[in-house]
This record gives structure tokens, C-alpha cells and sequence, in this order.
């Protein structure tokens, strides 16, 4: 039996996808100061912890 991760691993478009931005938007987000930074798994291949996402979301709650 296979069980859903307790901490998923994202790509970018299940984030652009979630977020409703761009890529251009993603990429300007990344830029930013405090976006978690990505876990590189291999050439050309990153993932971002859903964990990570939600607490940078969290701490920008607030700003414009």
C-alpha cells in the first residue's frame, strides 16, 4: 500500500499551478528575499517542500 507523503515535494508548475501566477511572476518570487530555496535532486531537477511554501506564504500574510 502506498501512502501520500507527509511532506509532498513540489515542481514548479503543481506551484505556479496552486499560486495562479506566471512563470515570470514565480520567477520574480524566487528573486525575492525569504522564498524558500529550492532542493536541487539532480541536473536540471528541483523541488520545493510544501512545508516550506506554506510557511513563506504565512510570513508574507500581510504585505501588498
Amino acid at each position: 500500500m502506498f501512502h501520500e507523503p507527509l511532506d509532498p515535494m513540489l515542481c514548479q508548475s503543481q506551484i505556479i499551478s496552486h499560486l495562479g501566477v506566471s512563470r515570470t511572476q514565480f520567477w520574480r518570487m524566487r528573486k525575492r528575499e525569504g522564498f524558500p530555496p529550492p532542493y536541487r535532486l539532480s541536473a536540471g531537477v528541483q523541488r520545493w517542500r510544501r512545508s516550506d511554501l506554506i510557511a513563506w506564504l504565512q510570513s508574507r500574510a500581510g504585505e501588498p
